[in-house]
């Protein structure tokens, strides 16, 4: 496929004539009719030379700033037919303004087969993160890192996500909670914005190490022009996706600003706390400083040009957020993946109990006891008919009264300090209980099966004995 552009582009300092990629060519030229003569003159002569022609049917031509007379006397002579756009190279849409909403429908269609491919599978909570993780935001990180999205589009791919996940049009948890990294209550998904703005920040390095590619040369050649990039200011004849880098480079500097602040701050905090809290204050201290300084060099790198530095992506996507005091206990690698994901909501509050389906028409009395309504902490803690629980919480030495997960996580991140084989089969029986009685609970309202409290007991018990057990063979093993 060949397509010859002819248009006012400023490519001529650069002696740039064409763009080639396996079968597709872009030829340039100037946008009057003796150019473009002398351009058929030269495809005229390679296929006389080489016996390879231009096919009609598989180029176009486009134009820019050319109309009129002069345009009609172009399409006459090239006998090529007139494409618009924006139209797509290397399965990129090209556009010389602003990419439109329409412009993502393919984009956009590629994840809607994918959901509606998975859909019709019964996945659970877990599987479908997963596959959200590993396919749909890897199918988007090409486009992330090419085009600045726009915030509809983001907004249309977390909605598919978002109901892709919950089954609902209601999510049990917000898409910013859910991109927090685990230690600070989230799934460690990609927030689309700051991931687009982390890999458009790419671009930005690369121009100001002065990278030897086309694309930067072209930049510094037509853009640039000798000037410091930090001190250029947006105009008119900038594309949008330099406007966009503009943008990044004032986002870089309120960051350092707001890094630089933090830093003197803690500072100041370490130099007045006193010396019996001086060991616990000053650590924290350090920690806060060592974080903050990593940053700040990681952005004056960008400022100071050092040679052999690398771009890290990591650095450049960071997520506010209060660490979770559960997490680490939530996301243990032993414990099963689909019980991790319920403690976690749990944790947070967020299990559906009947006292929020109000908008179903549906008895909210316990399943178990049928005397009060449906609670999550109920559920777990006070239901009368669950007294079979309280050979799980002595199974695991639990004496003290509890009222929300949230509290028996605290009580097990103080008891499970020592890594043993006692404290994974607290922490696996916890999740596990969570499981089996929200499982046993569902499977009442949705199936009418009849509990086996019993039942439930044994197979808690039997899971955290097999995984404890699978763990110390495998030590034994490494012993040997």
């Amino acid at each position: 496929m060949i397509l010859i552009s002819i248009i006012t582009l400023n490519v001529a300092p650069l002696k740039i004539t064409h763009l080639a990629f396996a079968g597709d060519l872009m030829l340039f030229t100037r946008g009057d009719v003796m150019s473009v003569k002398i351009l058929l003159d030269c495809l005229s002569k390679f296929g006389l030379v080489s016996g390879l022609r231009l096919n009609i049917l598989k180029s176009s031509l486009y134009t820019a700033g050319i109309h009129g007379q002069l345009l009609e006397d172009i399409l006459e002579l090239t006998n090529v037919p007139r494409g618009s756009m924006p139209f797509r190279y290397l399965g990129i849409p090209l556009a010389s303004g602003k990419l439109k909403i329409s412009c993502y429908a393919s984009f956009l269609d590629k994840i809607t087969t994918y959901i509606g491919a998975w859909n019709c599978f019964s996945l659970s909570y877990v599987r479908k993160v997963e596959l959200i993780r590993a396919v749909l935001q890897g199918v988007k990180c090409f486009w992330l890192f090419i085009f600045p999205i726009l915030a509809t589009i983001i907004l249309r791919i977390v909605s598919h996500c978002q109901k892709f996940l919950w089954g609902s049009k209601k999510p049990l948890v917000a898409w910013k909670d859910l991109c927090l990294p685990k230690e600070k209550g989230g799934l460690d998904l990609k927030d689309l914005k700051s991931w687009n703005l982390a890999l458009l920040a790419k671009s930005l390095w690369n121009i100001q190490r002065k990278k030897d590619t086309l694309s930067i040369r072209w930049v510094h050649q037509v853009y640039r022009k000798g000037a410091c990039i930090w001190e250029i200011s947006p105009r008119k004849e900038h594309s949008p996706l330099f406007k966009k880098l503009l943008d990044i480079i004032n986002l870089l500097l309120q960051r350092i600003l707001n890094l630089s602040t933090a830093q003197n701050r803690d500072l100041n905090m370490g130099e007045n706390i006193g010396r019996g809290q001086e060991n616990l204050d000053s650590s924290m201290g350090l920690q806060t400083a060592q974080t903050g300084g990593q940053n700040l060099g990681f952005l004056d790198s960008f400022f100071i040009g050092e040679m052999g530095a690398k771009f890290s992506t990591k650095m450049a996507y960071r997520l506010r957020g209060t660490k979770k005091f559960w997490a680490a206990d939530v996301w243990k690698a032993y414990i099963t993946l689909k019980h991790s994901f319920l403690l976690w909501l749990g944790a947070q509050s967020k299990l559906l109990a009947k006292y929020k389906l109000l908008f179903l028409d549906i008895d909210r009395m316990c399943e178990f006891c049928g005397h009060k309504e449906e609670m999550v902490h109920r559920l777990f803690f006070e239901c009368s008919s669950l007294r079979h629980y309280g050979e799980i919480l002595l199974w695991l030495g639990i004496r003290k009264s509890m009222s929300t997960l949230a509290s028996a996580l605290k009580w097990l991140k103080k008891e499970t300090r020592v890594t043993s084989w006692l404290s994974m089969a607290k922490r696996i029986a916890l999740a596990s209980t969570v499981y089996y009685i929200w499982l046993t609970c569902n499977r009442k309202i949705f199936e009418d099966l009849s509990p086996n409290l019993d039942c439930v007991v044994r197979r808690i018990k039997t899971h955290a004995g097999r995984v404890i057990g699978v763990f110390l063979f495998g030590v034994i093993l490494q012993a040997r």
